[in-house]
């Protein structure tokens, strides 16, 4: 299995900023959903160590696995593979990815869950398609919760100039680059526990 390339950004926000950005998008048909995601590593982290994540998804839909590893410099760039799953990641396809042999084998272990109301839209611009994400999340982690919201743009089609375009339509907004994903919000607040 080959990853694809994930090249998104992302903006940290405030609450009120994600209804602001619905506001600003009134062309983008959004659906909300009401996802959990647990994050995956073997005990000492190997898969951090390594850059990378590995999550299961569980909404309405159904629970997808996805493994992520960083590309380029890291904040926009990244491999990522993708697959349905059930409460944890599944054999075969942790098989199909890095994941063994960064992990040498060692057990995987559930380590923190992000809980998140996103809703989520495709903005359609000349340059190409652009999924907006806004996020309205809490991380679990090491016994401790911390809020956080974000705004995502990933760039489904098309060039990535869209990215530019589509943040450029929300410059009303306090846009504050953001290089934490959610994987790595859990495991900062891991460490510093």
């Amino acid at each position: 299995m080959l990853p694809m390339t994930e090249i998104e950004w992302k903006f940290e926000v405030t609450a009120s900023d994600l209804d602001r950005a619905q506001a600003m998008l009134s062309e983008v048909e959004f659906s909300v959903a009401e996802l959990v995601s647990v994050y995956f590593d073997t005990p000492d982290h190997a898969l951090h160590g390594a850059r990378c994540t590995l999550r299961v998804r569980s909404g309405k839909s159904g629970a997808k696995q996805t493994f992520k590893r960083e590309s380029g410099d890291g904040t926009i760039a990244r491999d990522e593979w993708e697959g349905p799953s059930g409460p944890e990641p599944d054999a075969a396809f942790l098989k199909e990815t890095p994941v063994h042999h960064l992990t040498g084998g060692q057990a995987l272990i559930p380590l923190f869950k992000v809980a998140n109301r996103r809703r989520s839209g495709l903005l359609r611009l000349e340059a190409g398609v652009v999924e907006v994400a806004l996020d309205d999340a809490v991380v679990e982690a090491g016994g401790r919760s911390e809020p956080f919201c974000e705004i995502e743009l990933e760039l489904k089609s098309g060039d990535p100039a869209a990215l530019d375009v589509a943040a450029h339509r929300l410059k009303g907004l306090a846009l504050t680059p953001s290089v934490l994903g959610k994987g790595e919000r859990g495991y900062r607040m891991l460490l510093e526990a």
